[in-house]
């Protein structure tokens, strides 16, 4: 009942449906420890799996954002465009990380990463 509480509990859902594990993954798939990528991440989505639950039964929704049609579109229409910008940046955050930094090529990869960073945020409608 308390505006505070509930303006932070529908930020929290927001951002969780927002988070696709997919995605993550994605980005999971650059630390090159296998056990030390596995552990963290199998954390991670079970840690998404149970705040999604808890926000549920706070909210009384069998799923996030069940009372907000028009966002849960609005997320499924966003993330044809935004996800090749995650795939891009992948690739070039692991070119990145092979070349010496100050080399010409190196500035030139890093602009483009900054720019799918740009790219994602504003798609996604948040800054990070």
């Amino acid at each position: 009942e308390r505006p505070f509480f509930r303006t932070l509990v529908e930020n929290v859902e927001l951002d969780l449906a927002k988070a696709d594990m997919g995605i993550a993954g994605l980005y999971a798939s650059l630390v090159t420890d296998d056990s030390l990528r596995e552990d963290i991440f199998a954390q991670i989505k079970i840690e998404h799996t149970r705040a999604c639950d808890y926000i549920c039964r706070i909210t009384g929704e069998r799923h996030l954002l069940e009372r907000s049609p028009v966002m849960q579109i609005s997320i499924e229409r966003r993330n044809p465009y935004v996800d090749p910008l995650n795939f891009i940046q992948v690739v070039l955050l692991k070119r990145l990380r092979m070349l010496a930094p100050g080399t010409a090529e190196h500035e030139a990869l890093l602009d483009l990463a900054l720019a799918t960073i740009n790219g994602i945020a504003a798609g996604m409608k948040t800054t990070g």
